[in-house]
């Protein structure tokens, strides 16, 4: 099951509304979110969950999966405020 908080804010921005987002959901491919997207997708999950992603830790985005990995271990990389 994927965080609601997460969930509300890539629905935001997908352009496949009918799409069901869990772990493995694609965000380019699934959901039609542009690297544009992406950048605001980061800002809102840096304020939404008091984590700064990093460039380098953005290109390596790619399902949700990813960004909850992120999120919730963002002690151990070093990416929580």
């Amino acid at each position: 099951m994927v965080n609601e908080k997460l969930v509300e804010i890539l629905k935001t921005f997908s352009k496949n509304s009918e799409q069901e987002i869990t772990p493995d959901t694609s965000l380019s491919l699934d959901l039609g979110i542009t690297s544009f997207d992406l950048m605001q997708i980061v800002y809102a999950i840096e304020q939404a969950f008091s984590v700064r992603l990093t460039p380098e830790l953005v290109k390596d985005i790619k399902l949700v999966r990813d960004v909850e990995d992120f999120i919730f271990h963002a002690d151990e990389k070093g990416g929580k405020i």
